[in-house]
């Protein structure tokens, strides 16, 4: 097999292909030869030196992935099913997805139905999976609301956007980078909008809303989403697209505002089963969206990063093998 290597901390160009042997059959874990793979933000600052306590050096990155199952280690899956892998430490306390094939506990690991192509379903599991999260189990986004999506031009916001307009919400989303304007609105989204104004802006349009989705993390983007409530609501936190916080101290929050946060590494089956199956159902469907980006070809994986570190992106790069 072929992986690609981190040493160490640094910047794109520093991954290695190296060849491998194919991870050997161990008990309640599967071996899966590796078909896509989406790129997350988080191995972004794994990359850099920046991930959790349980990382460490070398590293194959990468938390999720989609592909065949060549041995079930004695659990219930089979030679040739067709799975989505994601979490469980994948790319962080043991190695990942950015190889031909890997290894995940069975509790990491879905069955696939439906004859999306690879790159679709590359796009689709840790995305989705806390995008699903959020809007549907911590926010609980119901048919008509008016939901502000922070951070709406990564694959996450995109992903938050699909659902929630496929429940029939009305979707504000917000960019900075007047280059992303004509993807996000030809998304289907209700307006677009942003600036160091945009709680005035939101109240003058709108009265304000009572959901925001806040993508970015940093503690200006909290205060700034918290402002757009002026009459309160909910305010769910997921990830953080922001390299650091850039301020010192806690975000201040209205007590009329309730905040959650989606962690998304919790997702194991069977718990999640019927969740990733809804998920899975909603693609072949097409309510819910791929939105990709860009796809790379496995070679190309060190250029992904690039593109990742550059914010280039409006949706989800995808690796293909």
């Amino acid at each position: 097999m072929e992986a690609h290597v981190l040493d160490g901390p640094g910047e794109w160009d520093l991954f290695k292909l190296v060849k491998r042997p194919i991870p050997a059959p161990r008990a309640n874990h599967v071996v899966i030869l590796v078909k896509a793979f989406g790129l997350n933000r988080s191995e972004y600052f794994s990359r850099k030196g920046l991930s959790s306590p349980d990382f460490s050096f070398p590293r194959v990155l990468g938390l999720e992935c989609v592909g065949e199952v060549i041995d079930g280690g004695g659990t219930d899956l089979a030679q040739g099913d067709r799975v989505m892998a994601l979490m469980g430490g994948m790319g962080r306390s043991i190695d990942g997805s950015y190889a031909t094939h890997t290894i995940v506990p069975r509790s990491q690991v879905f069955q696939l139905g439906g004859d999306q192509d690879w790159g679709t379903w590359g796009a689709i599991p840790e995305t989705y999976n806390t995008a699903f999260g959020v809007c549907m189990e911590s926010l609980r986004i119901k048919t008509g609301e008016l939901v502000l999506i922070r951070g709406s031009t990564s694959a996450l916001g995109m992903a938050c956007s699909s659902i929630a307009r496929d429940i029939g919400c009305a979707v504000i989303s917000t960019t900075r980078n007047p280059n992303k304007l004509e993807a996000l609105e030809a998304s289907g989204v209700h307006a677009v909008l942003d600036g160091d104004d945009l709680p005035h802006r939101i109240i003058k349009a709108f009265s304000g809303v009572s959901v925001v989705v806040e993508n970015v993390g940093s503690k200006a983007s909290i205060e700034l989403s918290c402002a757009c409530m002026p009459n309160g609501g909910q305010l769910g936190r997921v990830g953080e697209l922001a390299e650091s916080w850039g301020d010192s101290g806690k975000p201040s929050i209205p007590n009329n505002i309730k905040v959650s946060f989606t962690r998304s590494d919790l997702v194991s089956s069977p718990k999640d089963d019927k969740r990733m199956a809804t998920i899975a159902q909603r693609v072949t469907e097409k309510r819910y969206q791929p939105n990709i980006y860009r796809t790379f070809s496995f070679i190309e994986l060190p250029e992904a990063h690039r593109v990742m570190g550059a914010n280039d992106a409006v949706g989800k790069l995808v690796v293909i093998i």
